[in-house]
């Protein structure tokens, strides 16, 4: 640290020695750019402040029943769009600024150099300001205004346009499917006419459950037919043992055996009922069967003791239970004769279902397809409808109130004193530029013209060891001409901050002034 604290003491006391050239470049350079910062031409900055109303009373009322556009997100694409090349080219005819560009090249600076001075911004909620910085306040002024008002000349009919615009892409859309939709319903009634007999039922059902309808319907008939036929067989063998003779027609005509038989039949018939849902070792059907072979065994054991009755006598012809029994026999017969008709129609309907089945699957598939693409027709037809009414009620909304309103706070106004430049700013820059430039001058001339400053120095640069050295001895005259000579030089740098002082105090005087010369001058 010591060693460095050295090297910087001694590069500091060789450039020490070119001070009053330091002192003269700091001079140079300061009145040189005092000069260009006087130089500078004004500034003016116009500003204009103005409100956007975007909230409106029919909104919560109309919610999901019309759309209401984000007025917010419009006035921010608005404000983006108004720096656009059209309106730039606008904005730059009206205040003037394109009257010295003669070529293409030099049209486009001036809107690009337009177009870095405009300064849109937001405060916060719906406020707004435009400002723009001209060396001319009214050309300024004429700028902020001409921006002004391409936004409220923008912002008028906005809405409207975007509606009708909608509305217009709608109807057409509309028209294009309402004509699919007309030609889908075509379609598809021709293919129902060409195909009755082959469409499902109204019920939903298509052919195969049509035909597994048709089965279940041919099995209960079977089941039917041989419930029939069992009892046919029942009453052929009752009448079997009627005609055997009349004593044991007369033996049924007693009311025990008569009371067994409608017995034995009620239970044969729930027999066969419970042999349709179980199988034969079901415990009910088990037990029925037991039940039968009981009442058998009883009505046996009653007919053979009428049997050895001596007042047992009587004529089939008369007997009114072998009568009714021939009836039920004819009545059994015939409905045996009619299942079976209706078995052999249900066969022949089934086959007619199976000999159908490649044409019945085609146009069941051809069928699906149209009801598909009149349905998805149908369905985007109805949304395009729905919109279109949206629409139409968003634009009587947008027409009773819910447009954009702009409100000017701050009209723009022409400026009496400049923004800008900085010139304070931009003065103490260049004091510490020619302070710095003349330092760094002193320390290159110390570099070109270099000297040992110290005995270490010497050393290392010659690599020899220096055994001693003479102090300067100086003289009374000497020591009170070196006194006055730093009296001079800081009288001189004293100048230069007092000549700074004086150049930031009269700094609008001094651009007047200044500016006034340079003008004369050129003419």
């Amino acid at each position: 640290m010591q060693e460095l604290l050295t090297t910087i003491l001694a590069e500091f006391r060789g450039a020490w020695r070119f001070r009053w050239y330091a002192l003269l470049t700091a001079w140079l350079i300061l009145l040189a750019g005092s000069a260009v910062v006087y130089l500078m031409p004004n500034q003016y900055q116009v500003t204009a402040r103005f409100h956007v109303n975007t909230e409106s009373v029919l909104g919560p009322l109309l919610q999901g029943l019309a759309v209401t556009p984000d007025l917010q997100t419009r006035v921010q694409l608005m404000t983006r769009m108004l720096l656009s090349r059209s309106n730039l080219e606008k904005v730059a005819a009206e205040a003037d600024l394109d009257l010295t560009a003669r070529t293409r090249q030099q049209k486009q600076e001036v809107l690009d150099r337009l177009n870095r001075r405009i300064r849109i911004s937001s405060y916060g909620g719906d406020i707004y300001t435009i400002s723009y910085v001209n060396n001319d306040p009214k050309t300024a002024q004429k700028v902020v205004q001409t921006l002004l008002n391409i936004l409220m000349e923008t912002s008028l009919g906005t809405t409207q346009q975007d509606s009708s615009n909608a509305q217009a892409f709608l109807r057409t859309q509309l028209d294009a499917y309402s004509t699919e939709l007309n030609d889908a319903e075509r379609k598809l009634a021709q293919f129902k006419k060409q195909h009755v007999g082959l469409m499902p039922s109204e019920g939903g059902s298509d052919y195969y459950t049509r035909l597994q309808s048709a089965q279940q319907d041919l099995n209960k008939l079977q089941d039917k037919l041989q419930l029939a036929e069992n009892r046919r067989e029942t009453l052929r063998s009752e009448l079997s043992s009627m005609q055997q003779g009349a004593k044991p027609a007369a033996i049924s005509q007693n009311p025990q055996v008569q009371a067994f038989n409608q017995e034995l039949a009620a239970d044969r018939n729930q027999l066969n009922d419970l042999l349709l849902k179980y199988t034969d070792q079901h415990p009910d059907v088990i037990a029925m069967r037991a039940r039968i072979k009981r009442l058998k065994a009883q009505r046996a054991e009653l007919v053979q003791t009428l049997s050895k009755s001596k007042d047992v006598s009587g004529d089939n012809q008369t007997n009114p239970v072998y009568q009714k029994a021939q009836m039920d026999l004819n009545d059994a017969s015939v409905k045996v004769h009619e299942l079976r008709i209706q078995i052999r129609q249900q066969k022949q309907h089934i086959a007619d279902l199976k000999s159908k089945v490649d044409k019945v699957a085609d146009v069941q598939a051809k069928l699906s397809s149209l009801t598909r693409n009149y349905n998805v027709t149908k369905k985007q037809y109805d949304a395009l409808l729905q919109r279109l009414n949206t629409a139409q009620l968003s634009e009587k909304v947008q027409n009773n109130g819910t447009q954009l309103k702009f409100q000017v706070l701050d009209p723009p106004t022409q400026p009496v004193a400049p923004s800008g430049p900085l010139r304070r700013l931009f003065l103490l820059v260049v004091l510490l530029a020619s302070v710095g430039a003349g330092g760094a001058f002193a320390v290159f001339l110390h570099k070109v013209r270099p000297v040992f400053m110290n005995r270490q120095k010497l050393g290392q640069i010659t690599g020899y060891p220096v055994i001693g050295s003479v102090s300067l001895a100086l003289s009374p005259a000497r020591i009170r001409l070196r006194r006055a000579e730093m009296s001079a030089f800081s009288l001189a740098f004293g100048m230069l901050l007092v000549v700074f002082g004086a150049l930031v105090v009269f700094s609008h005087a001094g651009h007047e002034v200044l500016g006034s010369l340079a003008q004369g001058w050129i003419t």
